[in-house]
């Protein structure tokens, strides 16, 4: 790697550490283009791999390095480190370090790495309500059943409480969030100094700030729409990767209840929907499954521009819809409800002051108002400021933000 320190002279590089090799939507949404501009080098480490993850097989995209043993893991921290190159975290972030990822964080303690964590799209973390009984004792007697589950727990623990202590595992350099309660919870169980974080705007309200400067102000279509920001809530790669199948809702239910909302949405609020398809939503071998509706790929923000209203679970695009002030409507189904995912769902609603729609539910309906003018904008405000806009930032984009600090050297020292 370039460089051979990391003073702030230096042609700042940050290198991502990331539990998959990212797709060059993934790579611009991390910034890796607009941090070009600014001088700042970025490449992209997949540690899936050793983290037991399922490894696709198709060849890697230029600027992307693929780790399949920890002693070449070590090899490239210790490279990258006296290069004087910065690491990004997306193993962690500002949740707790797990046993499978343990052993990444003492090979960056023990080369004294530096890394930093940008936690600049973080979704509500509590709701206004508790998980029905039944969700909840599920998602208990699923983890009760694992015994593993519990050895992780205890081990958890343990790494938390090194991690206090400043032993072993290491802590961030430095911390770029939003004021999202997730950033209020890692400070105060770190004890992590607030000179160490820089509160900076959202990715989403990056993006909605170069949209803006290319389109102006927003200009509804001259055709009602309504927009479904889809999250590929049964067939994202995650829920594997991550260990989390459990989560997952049964595809082709999910996908019957959603076109069965979708026609009704259609015929009572007299526009059509549109699909925001989710990047890595992978429908290639299920052809039809919101029904033979409009599709689009890449254009989230275009779409929610012009739309008249937006219909979405708990995905991050919400954002857009709450910046545009475009009538948002939560919505879930039955068999989210039942696997434990609404949950999220219900603390995106809570977030946005709203309640989120059963779509599948007996009777759940029978009081929808379907006039999108009549849908509440009452959270919008307190939400843009907890989880879009840090007002510490002005109208910084996020990478800009962080192109600033690396080049002051405070992300280094």
């Amino acid at each position: 790697m370039p460089g051979s320190s990391g003073s702030p002279s230096s042609n700042p590089r940050l290198v991502f550490l990331l539990p998959w090799a990212p797709s060059e939507t993934d790579r611009f949404a991390y910034g890796a283009e607009a941090l070009g501009r600014l001088g700042v080098e970025s490449t992209f480490v997949d540690v899936g791999p050793l983290l037991g993850g399922k490894v696709d097989p198709r060849p890697l995209d230029p600027g992307i390095v693929r780790v399949n043993d920890y002693t070449t893991f070590d090899r490239l921290v210790a490279e990258a480190t006296a290069s004087g190159a910065v690491f990004v975290d997306y193993i962690v972030g500002l949740d707790e370090i797990a046993p499978d990822s343990a052993r990444l964080f003492r090979a960056l303690a023990r080369h004294d790495a530096r890394f930093i964590v940008i936690a600049a799209g973080t979704l509500p973390s509590s709701s206004g309500g508790e998980a029905p009984d039944y969700v909840t004792l599920r998602l208990k007697l699923h983890q009760a059943m694992r015994l593993k589950r519990w050895y992780r727990l205890a081990r958890r623990l343990i790494i938390r409480r090194l991690r206090r202590w400043g032993t072993v595992f290491p802590l961030p350099t430095r911390v770029f969030a939003t004021h999202a309660e997730s950033s209020e919870v890692f400070i105060a169980r770190y004890r992590y100094p607030a000179s160490r974080v820089s509160w900076v705007n959202s990715r989403d309200y990056s993006s909605y700030l170069t949209w803006r400067s290319r389109h102006g102000a927003a200009k509804r279509s001259s055709r009602a729409y309504a927009i479904f920001l889809d999250e590929a809530a049964a067939t994202h790669p995650d829920f594997e990767i991550l260990d989390i199948e459990h989560l997952r809702p049964e595809p082709e239910a999910y996908a019957a209840a959603m076109r069965a909302f979708f026609d009704e949405f259609e015929r009572r609020a007299g526009m059509p929907v549109i699909i925001a398809e989710h990047p890595r939503a992978n429908y290639g071998d299920r052809p039809g499954f919101f029904g033979d509706r409009e599709t689009v790929a890449g254009k989230s923000l275009d779409l929610v521009a012009g739309a008249s209203a937006v219909l979405m679970h708990s995905t991050t695009a919400a954002s857009f819809a709450v910046i545009l002030d475009v009538p948002l409507m939560c919505i879930e189904t039955r068999d989210m409800v039942r696997t434990g995912y609404g949950l999220q769902v219900a603390r995106m609603a809570a977030g946005l002051q709203l309640k989120p729609i059963v779509v599948d539910a007996p009777g759940a309906l029978d009081s929808v108002d379907w006039d999108p003018n009549h849908w509440s904008h009452g959270g919008f405000s307190a939400y843009l400021e907890k989880y879009i806009r840090s007002p510490e930032a002005g109208d910084a984009t996020t990478w800009e933000s962080i192109a600033a600090v690396l080049r002051a050297g405070s992300a280094t020292s």
